[in-house]
Formats: C-alpha cells, sequence, structure tokens
C-alpha cells in the first residue's frame, strides 16, 4: 500500500454511515487518529480542523457514493490522498476511470478487502 506522510497532517477521515449497524456501514477500530463524519459534515471548516492526510469512505452507502465525495473534495481544493473501501470488484479500473475523468485533482484509489486479503487497486 502507498505510505501516508502524517508528519504535517493529523490523522484520518473516514466519511460514510459510519454509525450504523447494518452491514453496508463503513467500521473501522477505535483509534484517535481517526475522525468519523457523515457526508453532509465534509465542509471546508472541518478539513481544515482535522486536516487529514488520508479520507476513507466506502464505494457507496445510504447517504452518498465515491463520485459525489471526490467532486466535493475537489471543490473544497482537498489535496491529501482519497480511498475507497470495497469489496472485490468486477471492473475496478472502471470506476477509478470515471472519478479521474469528473475529479482529477483528487489522488485516488481503490482498496478492495474480502475475508483474506487487502490490496490496492492499480
Amino acid at each position: 500500500m502507498d505510505q501516508i506522510d502524517v508528519s504535517t497532517k493529523t490523522g484520518i477521515l473516514a466519511v460514510g454511515d459510519t454509525m450504523q449497524s447494518d452491514d453496508n456501514a463503513l467500521k473501522f477500530p477505535e483509534f484517535e487518529k481517526i475522525s468519523y463524519v457523515g457526508f453532509l459534515d465534509v465542509t471546508s471548516e472541518t478539513l481544515d480542523r482535522i486536516n487529514p492526510a488520508l479520507i476513507l469512505s466506502p464505494l457507496l452507502c445510504n447517504s452518498f457514493d465515491c463520485l459525489e465525495l471526490a467532486l466535493r473534495l475537489q471543490q473544497l481544493g482537498y489535496r491529501g490522498k482519497y480511498r475507497v473501501v470495497a469489496p472485490t470488484l468486477t471492473n475496478p479500473k472502471m470506476v477509478k476511470s470515471e472519478i479521474k475523468s469528473q475529479a482529477p485533482d483528487v489522488d485516488f484509489e481503490i482498496v478492495t478487502t474480502n475475508s483474506d486479503d487487502v490490496q490496492l487497486v492499480k
């Protein structure tokens, strides 16, 4: 996986339906460097306050999809890394191509997960 420089950044921002108990919710362990927010909370004020080196989200959830978040991050001028966490996809290059075409300034990659492995899609 790629290296994240957190020397000038404060941590990780996880965006999504993180507090839901259903299987579509983005779940991460409790860790002081991870801040959890919903899609509507992704604002310039939030990015300034948290100053994330990395933003994580699911491919899609009840309130948004990764394209909507990528467009918002581009509009806000976010220059860190944005990684989508998703199960193994049939055609991840198509998703990456769509995001890159509509939000070209966003450093976007897909991290696929399954029961045995976690991989960065190249």
